[in-house]
């Protein structure tokens, strides 16, 4: 694992490098303590420079980790609920969770491998799937519980999803 550092770190590493270099072509009684002492400062920088860069990568982690968790629980109470008005778009959800969409689909990506709309549409098609089968609600009641604009678009949604349409996908 390799960490970025700053230059005025690779800086004080390149010279106390240059000590031990220095030192390694002088003929000093006491040669090899000094010799000893620059290898454990280095050593010691190095360790403190790379758990300083750990700890806020951890840090960074955990926040999205949380802004993931929020994320996906704010998508699921969009459904089970008769609500009037949900949450459709990434700009949405964002909002609602007090980020840009833009960090929020960098998050959503990086710890998923899917988009933000991708999250979204996975749980509106699978909660399509999940009325379409064991609902006996119409196609067209189905698409305004899930609060499409209309019964062409769910239509055309599902079959993009799918590779059939929501008739289809019932009776098989």
């Amino acid at each position: 694992m390799s960490i970025a550092i700053s230059q005025n770190e690779s800086e004080h590493l390149r010279r106390t490098f240059e000590n031990i270099i220095l030192l390694s072509g002088q003929d000093l009684p006491n040669k090899e303590d000094i010799f000893r002492s620059y290898l454990n400062i280095l050593l010691l920088e190095s360790k403190n420079l790379y758990e300083q860069k750990l700890s806020r990568t951890s840090v960074s982690q955990d926040s999205d980790k949380r802004i993931l968790n929020s994320y996906i629980t704010l998508i699921e109470a969009q459904y089970g609920t008769d609500k009037e008005e949900v949450l459709k778009s990434v700009q949405q959800f964002a909002e609602n969770l007090s980020i840009h969409p833009t960090h929020l689909n960098y998050v959503v990506k990086s710890l998923t491998g899917n988009t933000a709309l991708q999250l979204i549409h996975n749980r509106k098609l699978q909660e399509a799937k999940s009325l379409l089968l064991q609902t006996s609600k119409t196609v067209s009641e189905i698409a305004y519980n899930l609060h499409f604009d209309n019964l062409t678009h769910f239509i055309r949604f599902v079959k993009k999803k799918t590779g059939k349409t929501p008739l289809q996908l019932r009776n098989t």
